[in-house]
């Protein structure tokens, strides 16, 4: 039997997860609409967006959804949310096909290594702007911010 894991717990999971897309999003330019926490769900809703180029929307979205675990992981080391992790998987695999499209198995490898090293500097270097949208989105009363507060806390 799995052990129990206490609300704030999971609420702290949670919260840090989507406040990992959140914050990631605001850094790469990303238009961020709305981040929510539920009981056990949450979700960073962007707007449509228009990059440069499909490359540079594909390797900013790979980012974007695996920075919400890199946060968890990293800050409370624990994941609780597998259905949101799966989702943030499944988008992160489709953003690869893009990007792997009529490349080599070694560019391949260089395009994985390269965005795991992204998300990883992007955590770490925002970590104080992720736990600051983590503690606002907890205390929030409707558990959402808007883009606009999130860019607040972030800069």
């Amino acid at each position: 039997m799995p052990p129990t894991i206490s609300r704030q717990l999971r609420d702290e999971g949670l919260s840090v997860h989507e406040a990992g897309h959140a914050v990631s999003g605001i850094v790469l330019g990303l238009p961020v609409d709305r981040v929510w926490m539920g009981a056990d769900e949450g979700a960073c809703h962007l707007r449509e967006m228009r990059l440069s180029s499909p490359e540079e929307e594909a390797r900013k979205l790979a980012i974007f959804y695996q920075a919400g675990q890199w946060a968890q992981y990293s800050f409370r080391r624990i994941t609780t949310i597998r259905e949101c992790c799966q989702t943030d998987d499944q988008q992160y695999a489709e953003m690869l096909e893009e990007l792997f499209q009529g490349q080599s198995y070694e560019s391949q490898r260089r395009i994985v290594d390269d965005i795991a090293e992204s998300v990883f500097d992007l955590v770490e270097e925002h970590k104080q702007s992720i736990m600051r949208v983590a503690e606002a989105l907890r205390n929030a009363p409707s558990r959402a911010l808007t883009g606009d507060e999130v860019r607040r806390l972030v800069f």
